[in-house]
């Protein structure tokens, strides 16, 4: 709600990017431990449910998306750095591909998650190995945290997958449960 008051005295639209930037951001925090609570097992986080209230529940998120989400449970400590970088991708969609139809995908293969955005317009993401701005900095290194690939592809349809193990990681909150 500060953020929200902020935005409305701000007339530079740089400074106001930055302001959605940041408030993307920590709606993205919120919602994965609101996730985290909500569940009966509070060391996993049910993905595709997040994914649905992340998208439903901004006002940030504009373009229109289509959801294509298969179950998909992940350990908490891979759960945060992939909605930190899910959040990213979709700002850089919001900048970059306004208006445009996005369809997400969400599945799993074996043991290996895989998180795809198509679009049959465009797909501009920016360069994610140069760290073209601020977010997809934040992306390269979570992807690096999760062991994570990140592939782009044109074929009549633009793409981009991740794709990652999934694996029970501890960390800080394991001890917890």
């Amino acid at each position: 709600a500060l953020l929200e008051l902020q935005m409305m005295d701000e007339k530079d639209p740089g400074l106001l990017r930055k302001i959605t930037e940041i408030k993307s951001r920590i709606l993205s925090i919120a919602q994965i431990h609101e996730a985290i609570y909500q569940n009966d097992k509070i060391e996993l986080v049910n993905i595709d449910r997040y994914v649905k209230k992340l998208i439903g529940s901004s006002s940030i998120y504009k373009s229109k998306y289509t959801l294509n989400l298969k179950p998909v449970e992940l350990n908490l400590n891979q759960a945060v750095p992939f909605s930190l970088i899910l959040n990213e991708l979709l700002l850089a969609v919001e900048q970059k591909n306004k208006g445009e139809e996005v369809t997400i995908s969400l599945d799993m293969e074996g043991d290996e998650v895989n998180l795809t955005l198509s679009s049959k317009q465009s797909l501009e993401l920016g360069n994610v190995e140069k760290g073209e701005s601020y977010g997809l900095m934040i992306v390269s290194v979570l992807l690096d945290q999760l062991g994570a690939s990140m592939d782009n592809e044109e074929n009549g349809e633009k793409k981009c997958t991740i794709k990652f193990k999934k694996q029970n990681i501890n960390g800080a909150g394991s001890n917890l449960v």
